[in-house]
């Protein structure tokens, strides 16, 4: 039956529905807010939405959450945007003054208004295309921070050995002392994991892992 409907239904019918239930999803999130609604909560809707979800694990993305809306942040930037949820999560979590940047590989305009929408009060979102591996792209970002350091920086974006160092090496001296550099996947076995394990010995550390035997997610946060 689907591939007869699909088969009657415009290809052009099906994007624009397509983008109206997009749009009614980022509506529903964006309505939205802390502390009305709790973290827990915002983070069950975001992967019920079924268009910006998270693959953050949810006892870890609770306690991020609440370290950053206590610390009232106002800068942040998050490698690897994936669809969104992560950044939905941080406009709650954040100062309703903030500045926060999401950068991805990849670019579809229709998300990148959506996710430009869930900005509230005075917040501004910016949403980045390019391999943040490129140096080029690291100077993009200062641009777009015209001066102002960051409160946070996430690296979720490539879990390669030389991707998460890469990372940060190119953005760490944009952290604000005091700040925090958050490493997604810090219990996937591979770079991320490797990575964690060296560079956490320099540094006073945090690790929101929900459960000590997990294989995959956990939350590993420098103090800079």
């Amino acid at each position: 039956m689907k591939q007869l409907l699909r088969a009657i239904v415009p290809p052009s019918l099906r994007r624009w529905r397509t983008r109206r239930d997009v749009r009614r999803k980022a509506e529903a999130l964006r309505a939205m807010t802390y502390p009305e609604r709790g973290f827990a909560e915002l983070y069950r809707a975001c992967r019920e939405s079924g268009w910006f979800t998270t693959l953050q694990v949810e006892s870890e993305i609770v306690r991020f959450l609440e370290l950053i809306h206590e610390r009232k942040m106002q800068t942040a930037m998050e490698i690897g945007t994936a669809a969104g949820g992560t950044l939905y999560l941080l406009t709650r979590a954040m100062d309703r003054h903030a500045t926060i940047l999401t950068l991805d590989l990849e670019g579809d305009p229709l998300k990148a208004e959506c996710l430009r929408g869930f900005a509230r009060l005075q917040q501004r979102v910016g949403v980045m295309q390019g391999n943040s591996n490129d140096p080029a792209t690291a100077q993009r970002v200062r641009a777009e921070l015209a001066g102002r350091p960051l409160d946070l920086l996430l690296i979720d974006g490539d879990h390669s050995s030389y991707g998460v160092r890469k990372d940060f090496e190119l953005y760490r001296p944009l952290v604000a002392p005091g700040g925090i550099v958050a490493f997604h996947d810090v219990c996937l076995a591979g770079g991320v994991r490797e990575f964690w394990q060296e560079v956490k010995r320099e540094y006073g550390h945090d690790e929101f892992i929900g459960d000590s035997g997990q294989h995959e997610c956990g939350l590993g946060l420098l103090h800079v």
